[in-house]
């Protein structure tokens, strides 16, 4: 029962870093669409972006 438990955990984690990246894509291309009127949203969107970029490169 203990192997099938870390497979569990693995796939959960793989699972929510997946979202992660999604959101992140979103809210930069929103943010990059919506850039001229709100500056902190293209911020959020760059920041995400660059956290996204180690998991794009190690997947």
């Amino acid at each position: 029962m203990f192997v099938p438990m870390i497979v569990v955990w693995i796939l959960a984690i793989w699972g929510a870093c997946a979202l992660l990246v999604g959101v992140g894509a979103v809210v930069g291309v929103w943010a990059e669409r919506h850039q001229r009127g709100l500056k902190l949203d293209a911020a959020v969107g760059r920041i995400l972006a660059c956290l996204d970029e180690p998991m794009d490169a190690a997947a």
